[in-house]
């Protein structure tokens, strides 16, 4: 049955559980100079919570799909999870990225029917809403509307303890987001050259190697086959594919060498992934405008 005093318990747990957020980092509320005097170092409090976020990634196992039914089974549901989740209820890029890493461990911990896959999802989106949102919890009433009323609000209910007991209360999850969050801080830097040019606009360059990078990063989780990375590999592969399609140079600077403890040559593979995958992805998209006209 469902147990109230836990789900009070759970939201109220989020002011001593917080995982690392964007508003942890030092934000661009106005334009910077490009020069080096303009970046200030990071917090040290920051700093300590990514050596706890490296902690846990170590003690967390990699997941994987299955077999190819599950895998597009997979992918339709983590799609429908990131429309609704960033496109109806406007969460953050972080929750929507924590929902579908609760939801491949409530898969893998134990093979679900079918027809509850979706019930998993919402309570996966609820619950990662719960931890990392303030005032943007998804409403079960609505929530149930874009599973077509699939399911009686008592069964939201009682799914949420089911996956909390499933994953021994322990929500404390590392994903990609969290590291691409910290990663992006020093992303840019005036050093860097642009089509072999100085940088003339600092701020605006970040901007779009921030957006390109949370996009990048939204739709590789559609796909099982990024699953054998760690979270810190695919945050810094984005970083590097994302550098590259912006023709920023060096692809890997010192800088984020430094701040992520990886070197080029051991972001290769993943990199070399993404980047096919993304090219897959611009060719069914131009064949898919060709037939709409």
């Amino acid at each position: 049955m469902y147990d109230a005093a836990s789900n009070n318990h759970l939201i109220n747990s989020r002011q001593h559980k917080r995982s690392l957020n964007a508003s942890d980092f030092p934000q661009d509320k106005k334009k910077r100079r490009t020069d080096s005097k303009s970046f200030e170092p990071l917090p040290s409090n920051v700093k300590n919570i990514y050596v706890t976020l490296k902690r846990k990634e170590l003690s967390q196992k990699l997941l994987y799909a299955s077999d190819a039914n599950e895998q597009c089974c997979r992918r339709m549901v983590v799609t429908w999870m990131q429309l609704v989740g960033t496109e109806v209820f406007k969460l953050s890029p972080l929750t929507v990225n924590l929902a579908v890493v609760l939801y491949d461990r409530v898969l893998s911990a134990k093979k679900q029917e079918r027809k509850l896959l979706q019930l998993i999802a919402s309570c996966c989106l609820l619950l990662a809403a719960k931890l990392e949102e303030s005032e943007s919890v998804p409403p079960i009433n609505k929530l149930n509307f874009f599973t077509r009323f699939s399911y009686e609000p008592a069964h939201f209910k009682q799914m949420e303890i089911i996956i909390l007991h499933s994953l021994n209360w322990d929500l404390e999850v590392v994903t990609p987001t969290h590291f691409l969050n910290y990663y992006l801080t020093c992303a840019v830097t005036p050093d860097d050259l642009s089509q072999d040019q100085p940088l003339h606009d600092l701020h605006d360059l970040r901007l779009r190697l921030e957006e390109s990078c949370y996009q990048i990063l939204y739709l590789c989780q559609m796909e099982h086959c990024f699953l054998e990375f760690s979270p810190s590999i695919l945050a810094a592969s984005v970083i590097l594919c994302g550098r590259k399609d912006l023709r920023l140079k060096p692809s890997w600077p010192e800088s984020l060498r430094e701040l992520t403890s990886y070197q080029d040559l051991q972001l290769q593979r993943c990199e070399s992934k993404l980047a096919k995958y993304l090219q897959l992805v611009i060719q069914k998209s131009n064949l898919r405008n060709l037939l709409n006209k």
